[in-house]
């Protein structure tokens, strides 16, 4: 069966989307000032932005959090590996936690 085109579109905007909040994430290698970054505060700005994704699309199951969160470690594994040590913006863990969306966390957060 062929998709319809704005379903397929759909389906390209939510790969698109979890990109995104991904690279928005990792972006904090470049940021500068700030403490020294742990793998902690790493797994931490995905379960936010997981969370956050989740909840604009109205899913709210904890099981799928944790779901999707394994599968961003198991594609992102390395690339969080390299961040350890890499200085994170100040105040990023109160933002993160006042963050009501994945817009307010790349914009106001990162």
């Amino acid at each position: 069966m062929i998709a319809a085109p704005h379903q397929a579109r759909g389906a390209r905007r939510r790969r698109a989307s979890w990109w995104t909040a991904a690279i928005v994430a990792l972006s904090l290698v470049a940021a500068c000032g700030g403490e020294r970054a742990t793998e902690a505060d790493y797994r931490l700005i995905f379960h936010r932005l997981t969370e956050l994704e989740l909840a604009e699309r109205g899913f709210r199951d904890r099981a799928l959090v944790a779901h999707k969160e394994r599968e961003l470690d198991a594609l992102f594994r390395q690339t969080l590996a390299q961040c350890v040590g890499k200085r994170l913006a100040p105040g990023v863990r109160a933002c993160l936690a006042a963050a009501r969306s994945t817009e307010a966390v790349s914009h106001d957060c990162l």
